[in-house]
């Protein structure tokens, strides 16, 4: 389908790294898609995004459950500036959104 082709960068599930697919990223966030040319926006919205979609529009529980199990494992330890809490790693978007990936 169209949303797989979409070009969003070289990590999975879409998640949004590259200046590629800025002006897609523009529609989705607006004027404030600036924030991901500096790496401080979140992908993990977007991220549960798709697994909702999994689990309520694909009939796909298990491969929903798997995201959100990675997203969980991943805050564990990890937070991007806008949710950074003292003790855990900062990260960037791309580097969240890597983890994530590592996770899964």
């Amino acid at each position: 389908s169209d949303l797989n082709r979409v070009e969003m960068g070289d990590t999975a599930l879409g998640i949004i790294t590259s200046s590629t697919s800025y002006e897609y990223v523009k529609e989705v966030f607006g004027e404030n898609a600036s924030v991901l040319k500096l790496g401080i926006a979140n992908p993990l919205a977007t991220i549960l995004s798709v697994a909702m979609m999994l689990r309520y529009s694909l009939s796909q529980p298990e491969a929903a459950q798997a995201i959100e199990a990675a997203v969980a494992k991943v805050l564990e330890q990890n937070r991007t500036p806008d949710i950074y809490e003292d003790g855990m790693n900062k990260v960037t978007c791309e580097q969240m959104g890597d983890l994530v990936c590592d996770a899964l």
